[in-house]
């Protein structure tokens, strides 16, 4: 799916709850990286990354910043190498428990 990032109606559907925090660079590059500019996602993935670390250390309670990281964290193992992308994957598992029962 293809969004118009011009469009903040568009990019408010998708991501929703998220403008309310601070996630929502993270999220770009993950919409942008992954769909639009795929020749840079590993660079924007390893922004992506940043950001929701800081999310999560300033909002550690907020159910969508699990979410989001479990996600962002997946995406970014596409461009590592197998070993670490086993390890991520705790994380990832970590992230995805946590959230639900934040909600």
């Amino acid at each position: 799916m293809k969004l118009n990032v011009d469009r903040k109606s568009d990019v408010n559907s998708i991501f929703g709850v998220c403008f309310q925090s601070n996630i929502y660079p993270a999220l770009f590059l993950l919409q942008v990286g992954k769909y639009h500019v795929p020749t840079e996602a590993k660079d924007m993935a390893e922004k992506a990354v940043k950001y929701i670390e800081r999310a999560l250390e300033a909002d550690g309670e907020n159910f969508a910043c699990h979410k989001w990281s479990g996600i962002i964290i997946n995406w970014s193992s596409e461009f590592i190498g197998t070993r670490r992308k086993i390890e991520r994957s705790f994380d990832v598992q970590e992230h995805f428990q946590v959230s639900p029962h934040m909600f």
